[in-house]
């Protein structure tokens, strides 16, 4: 503990109000090995509550301009502002050092991947790795603040509260980086196996997969979402996209994205389809807060892209589930088609006008044999 240098730097007064709580933290982060320079600057700054986050990026390590990082990568630097970007980052200006040896290493990889992929396609994968490690961060940094006991959402009421809260999350940083590297090795795996399970001369057809097309939602569920208290709310919405992960996942299905009040997955073929859509309805038939669910399901060629799938089938699909009543799943008669009746009941409703379809669309209610 330096207390001469924070006082001389204008870090510590004992004569202030607070100064029990500003020493606290004056030694808090000395612990955390953070420097009197350093916390005078994070001072000047106004983050001193987010200095631990900072130097967890680039302490100890070379501050590099786009330029540095385009001379040892060899790559162009506008290459490396579009990547920069599609990581989800805003454009530093050929001025700022903000690049650490671990980005230029990032950079150089993702730099790689345009000349094995394209350009176009490399792009694409570094947008879903930079939405999906955004999202990863939001999630992480809410659930660090989490106080289900006192409120839904607890902000740092202090910057000691900050910057423990801080130290927590760092602490777990190399085991959640760990799970993420393996977790996305079994995922590879898994999606590996879907395409050798495809029959002869299907597998190359990776952009246009076919596949069913699940939606599920809630039914009055924005009218419920004003009588409820926000924190019942959240908790019944977390416990509905957990519910659907699950049954999802055991029918050897896929979410493709959870939608607020419903979910989007799909799956390999139209039984499976079924199971999981009906499971859903059942599981949610008699919900003590939610209300009921209703499911549509489409079968056919979709669009892949960026790990959603896109194309009429798609739209077919979400725009059927609107003339679905609670606790019913609708199919189309190309779905119908694609399986038996020995294990499912299919109910003709006949033909529907759904918007953006020129041609009436052959619909079927379905339930258990």
């Amino acid at each position: 503990m330096d207390l001469a240098a924070w006082t001389a730097l204008g870090l510590y007064d004992p004569d202030a109000p607070d100064a029990a709580e500003r020493l606290a933290l004056l030694e808090f982060l000395d612990q955390q090995g953070v420097t009197p320079a350093e916390l005078a600057a994070a001072e000047r700054e106004d983050r001193l509550g987010s200095i631990l986050m900072e130097r967890s990026v680039g302490s100890g390590t070379e501050r590099l301009t786009v330029g540095d990082v385009a001379e040892r990568t060899r790559c162009a630097p506008e290459l490396l502002g579009r990547i920069w970007r599609a990581s989800g980052f805003p454009d530093p200006g050929p001025e700022a050092r903000i690049f650490t040896e671990e980005d230029l290493e990032v950079l150089a990889t993702f730099a790689l991947a345009t000349t094995y992929f394209g350009e176009e396609v490399a792009l694409q994968m570094v947008r879903v790795i930079g939405s999906s490690m955004a999202r990863i961060a939001d999630a992480t940094f809410r659930a660090a603040l989490v106080n289900v006991d006192d409120a839904l959402f607890v902000t740092a009421s202090s910057p000691l509260e900050a910057v423990r809260t801080s130290a927590e999350l760092l602490a777990m940083l190399p085991l959640a980086a760990r799970a993420m590297d393996v977790l996305l090795r079994r995922h590879l795996q898994v999606t590996n196996r879907r395409f050798e399970a495809q029959p002869s001369g299907e597998a190359a057809d990776v952009e246009t997969p076919d596949l069913v097309v699940g939606f599920v939602d809630l039914v009055g569920f924005t009218a419920l979402s004003h009588d409820l208290a926000t924190r019942t709310l959240a908790r019944a919405v977390s416990e509905f996209e957990l519910l659907a992960a699950d049954l999802v996942t055991s029918g050897d299905g896929r979410v493709v994205k959870e939608l607020g009040d419903g979910v989007m997955f799909v799956a390999a073929d139209v039984g499976r389809g079924c199971e999981i859509a009906l499971g859903l309805l059942d599981a949610l038939g008699d919900h003590a807060v939610l209300p009921p669910l209703r499911a549509s399901l489409a079968a056919g060629e979709v669009v892949a892209r960026e790990g959603d799938y896109f194309g009429p089938v798609v739209n077919l699909a979400a725009r059927m589930l609107r003339l679905a009543a609670p606790g019913e799943l609708l199919v189309t008669h190309e779905a119908r088609a694609r399986v038996g009746d020995d294990a499912y009941h299919f109910e003709p409703l006949g033909a529907r006008l759904i918007r953006g379809f020129a041609e009436p669309v052959d619909l079927y209610r379905v339930a258990r044999a």
